[in-house]
């Protein structure tokens, strides 16, 4: 009896040695979204994301990125990158109004990240990029001409204007 306990306690022993020294925690490679950066290009919107991925490796990697925009999931591919931080850069195309985002990232393996958001991506028509550069441009004109009207040589928009004879 007593032998079966020795032999019990040693091979509990063992199991105990083998479990903490040669038995490594797994590291999970779950993805995580860093940054969202919203940017207009000629009337599209496009969301650059910042994910980070480690390990990032041929087998074990970042696939693709998916954006909620109230309801209507969009899926962006991510080809395969060495490094462990990267942009990928997300074309939504033209938004017609302000609208809530949320964004995850998706590893091969190990699933979605954490749900980023919502944020909220603005409206850049190109209705509205037109507006500005009229607004500013006509600021700018206005602003050059109040200057000459002071005797301040400047460069002056309007071409109508004779130049003042002291």
């Amino acid at each position: 009896m007593l032998r079966r306990k020795v032999e019990r306690l040693i091979i509990l022993a063992l199991l105990l040695v083998y479990v903490t020294v040669f038995v490594r925690p797994v590291s999970a490679g779950v993805p995580a979204i860093l940054d969202v950066t919203v940017w207009d290009n000629g009337g599209n919107t496009i969301l650059n994301v910042t994910v980070s991925h480690s390990p990032q490796t041929p087998s074990h990697y970042l696939d693709r990125v998916e954006i909620d925009l109230s309801g209507d999931n969009r899926i962006f591919p991510v080809t395969y990158r060495s490094e462990n931080t990267f942009v990928v850069q997300c074309d939504l195309g033209a938004i017609d109004a302000p609208i809530n985002a949320t964004i995850r990232a998706h590893c091969n393996i190990d699933g979605y990240s954490p749900p980023n958001g919502p944020i909220l991506v603005p409206e850049f028509s190109a209705l509205l990029v037109s507006f500005l550069f009229i607004t500013a441009t006509l600021l700018t004109s206005a602003v050059y001409k109040r200057k000459s009207d002071h005797g301040i040589m400047c460069l002056c928009l309007s071409l109508t204007r004779t130049p003042r004879s002291n």
